[in-house]
């Protein structure tokens, strides 16, 4: 409710006075415990093109920066492109906000 546009409000003010330029909420909504809402902040506005790349670039990027484990099981279970592309978009409440 509103509160809690209140205090997402204010949660961004400080971020930005601390230096940062891009700021994202996504919920994760596949969490094993529950929904869960997290923040990604970028210094730099340039590093948000990272966060805004398609599932097939995310895919590829991956791809070369994650390595095989020995056991040859998935590094990454819960992870892949397209869940990061369902991060992009925040949830109402929050756009008002960021």
């Amino acid at each position: 409710g509103r509160e809690l546009v209140d205090h997402a409000s204010h949660f961004k003010e400080i971020l930005e006075e601390t230096g940062f330029e891009s700021i994202h909420v996504f919920d994760d909504e596949k969490s094993i415990f529950s929904p869960l809402s997290y923040v990604v902040a970028f210094v730099d506005y340039y590093a948000r093109t990272y966060w805004y790349q398609s599932a097939a670039e995310i895919e590829l990027r991956l791809h070369q920066l994650i390595h095989e484990m020995r056991s040859n099981k998935p590094a990454l279970l819960y992870f892949d492109g397209p869940t990061m592309v369902s991060y992009q978009t925040p949830h109402k409440v929050y756009e008002r906000v960021y």
